[in-house]
């Protein structure tokens, strides 16, 4: 019976280190459009990306969007549409290294 315990501590011990070691990066990758709402997240662009709408919402504080020297690029089509979308007040909102086009705005509160 004490060798259950020890292999069940051990398991623990490993699966504890590899959850460490998952978030000590802390870094989002980003390959698409989309929301970012894990407060404190650090998103990173891997490509750049296109939408005929707004790409990017953002719904929680303390994000930071690196843009990794990629473009967020719209089709210059539609009104009020905009390369990121902050709703509903997020606080500490980061966004650098990159350029967003194409849009009526390139960022835009609501």
């Amino acid at each position: 019976m004490r060798k259950k315990t020890i292999i069940g501590l051990s398991f623990f011990i490993v699966f504890i280190s590899i959850l460490s070691i998952v978030s000590a990066s802390g870094i989002i990758s980003l390959y698409d459009c989309g929301v970012l709402n894990v407060e404190g997240g650090i998103y990173e662009l891997q490509n750049d990306v296109s939408s005929s709408e707004t790409c990017f919402a953002i719904t929680a504080n303390n994000i930071t969007l690196d843009l990794n020297g990629y473009n967020i690029i719209g089709d210059s089509v539609g009104i009020y549409e905009c390369g990121i979308r902050i709703i509903y007040g997020p606080d500490q909102i980061t966004i650098m290294n990159g350029f967003i086009y194409r849009f009526w705005g390139g960022y835009l509160f609501f």
